[in-house]
């Protein structure tokens, strides 16, 4: 009777633990969880992308088989971007020679594998991608432009070359190019939308953070180079956003990843609040400030709401295991505080 209610005094101490620690802890822990309950089973965390890294520091993506297609293993122009954009960052914050030169790596495989017809650049996917498998071979992707146009920047910065601006200059022109023309642009009177997977003859996913990456890669263009038509494609583009951001909001903070309606997920969600706050410190207009805001709240709330709307059972397992940790933590101290009263009382 005496260890009951014990049990029930540390109740209220653990539930205000447990409610602090899930709300500090709980995005932290899931995924460490998720790999040890998997591992439990003796299975694991399915990857259909993993990344890896050659021994130039260029990253290739494994692709699994999905609805019946299997890319295997790929240079991808957007992941090599993404790789050469982190690796400049970590370069200026450490100065670390081997940060450098692995970007300088990723610089270059870009400036060889674009696809450069004229005055124009592309760069064209010759093989399958799975998660839209109506999208044929060769494709093209305005986000790849965008990206590597952030990347050029970054280039010009730290080893300067004209052949940077150069190949800026033809990806900004491939903005102008329609995708029936081979490029990834589709032009409509409400504005300009850069497709992130384009390919003639098909409808397209219009997938909105590809679209955006497009944008912010063009106005930071615009920004660092004064060049009139990365001005143009870029407020050519944001017309397209500002029309079409309406179709992407699904309602109580959620929003969409695409045009065919598929929820983003958490890892989107934050990718695409991020960008409404760069096009906002990009272009001073607050429609993007009034999404990110809007989009960020239902991220902002405790972890254990979060955890009772989203159905996350994962969540519900850390919040069972704190809970229980909390209580038999307290359990043990007020034991000990007991016996240490009463060793006294005794003497």
């Amino acid at each position: 009777m005496k260890r009951i209610i014990r049990y029930i005094l540390v109740l209220p101490l653990a539930l205000l633990a447990t409610y602090w620690l899930a709300g500090k802890y709980g995005d932290s822990l899931e995924e460490p969880v998720r790999k040890l309950l998997f591992a439990a089973k003796g299975d694991s965390i399915p990857n259909y992308a993993p990344e890896f890294v050659d021994e130039k520091g260029i990253p290739y993506v494994v692709y699994a088989t999905e609805n019946g297609i299997t890319p295997g293993k790929q240079y991808n122009a957007t992941i090599v971007a993404n790789y050469a954009l982190e690796y400049a960052n970590q370069y200026e914050a450490t100065k670390d020679a081997a940060l450098k030169k692995s970007f300088m790596h990723c610089v270059q495989w870009l400036m060889a594998n674009a696809t450069v017809q004229g005055d124009t650049a592309l760069y064209t996917y010759p093989w399958r991608q799975a998660w839209y498998p109506a999208i044929p071979a060769p494709y093209t992707s305005g986000m790849t432009s965008g990206m590597v146009l952030q990347v050029l920047l970054k280039a010009q910065q730290l080893q300067p070359d004209t052949s940077y601006a150069t190949l800026g200059r033809q990806l900004v022109n491939g903005c102008f190019r329609t995708i029936d023309s081979g490029g990834f642009t589709i032009q409509e009177p409400q504005g300009w939308w850069y497709e992130e997977l384009a390919a003639p003859g098909v409808a397209t996913p219009r997938i909105l953070d590809g679209h955006i990456f497009t944008i912010i890669g063009l106005l930071q263009y615009r920004n660092a180079k004064q060049d009139t038509m990365a001005a143009i494609a870029a407020e050519m583009g944001l017309q397209s956003l500002r029309y079409y951001l309406p179709f992407y909001d699904a309602g109580n903070g959620n929003m969409y990843y695409d045009h065919l309606h598929k929820p983003a997920d958490r890892k989107y969600k934050k990718v695409i609040t991020g960008q409404m706050q760069t096009l906002f410190e990009l272009t001073g207009d607050s429609i993007y400030l009034q999404y990110q805001q809007r989009w960020t709240a239902p991220m902002k709330k405790h972890y254990l709401q979060r955890m009772y709307t989203e159905g996350n059972k994962t969540a519900w397992i850390i919040v069972l295991a704190l809970l229980l940790a909390s209580w038999l933590s307290f359990y043990a101290l007020l034991k000990a505080f007991i016996r240490r009263k009463m060793k006294k009382h005794r003497k």
